[in-house]
């Protein structure tokens, strides 16, 4: 009778430790889908802050109707452009990584990738320049000296065209002014 009592208990005590280990698991699985949802999806929190630094600079500027008609319009064009930079630059990327974890790299066809990098990364610095003046030619001379000031509050490295040369960050001179 002692022996049954003892698998008995044993028994008890096997079935209450799997059941309170399976409501822990519950309760653990309940507690983080509620904190996943209450978190914000990263694209998510790109587009508002996207969406809230766009609509302060409409703000600042003082833009009309047509005015922001015109500069959605500029804005979403430079995003599509941009965007498939730096999908190139992303893929790119992905084959220089490739190349050098790979047992024995091939400098050649790294040094290769690097260029090709380095001419997207121009590409996308001319197409920002490019788009900069395009929304200059939407602006008046008052808005635009207003669109350069909120940039270089907003933008790290991007200085007012104002500014002395030398003034900037780390002591760069500020980007040429381009002229209609």
């Amino acid at each position: 009778m002692n022996r049954i009592n003892w698998k008995a208990i044993l028994i008890a005590g096997l079935v209450v430790l799997m059941l309170a280990n399976i409501a822990a698991l519950v309760t653990f699985i309940r507690i983080n889908n509620k904190i996943a949802e209450r978190r914000c999806p990263a694209d998510l929190k790109e587009r508002h802050h996207y969406h809230k630094f766009h609509h302060e600079l409409h703000k600042e500027l003082g833009l009309n109707e047509q005015q922001i008609e015109k500069f959605t319009s500029l804005r979403q064009k430079y995003a599509d452009e941009a965007r498939n930079h730096f999908q190139e630059i992303k893929i790119i990327r992905d084959s220089i990584f490739t190349q050098l974890i790979s047992e024995k790299p091939d400098t050649a066809i790294i040094n290769e990738f690097n260029i090709k990098l380095l001419e997207i990364q121009q590409d996308l610095t001319n197409l920002t320049y490019n788009h900069i003046i395009e929304v200059k030619k939407v602006l008046t001379r008052e808005q635009q000296d207003k669109y350069f000031k909120f940039l270089s509050k907003r933008i790290p490295g991007f200085h007012h065209p104002k500014h002395k040369p030398g003034s900037g960050k780390d002591n760069c001179p500020p980007p040429p002014l381009f002229e209609e």
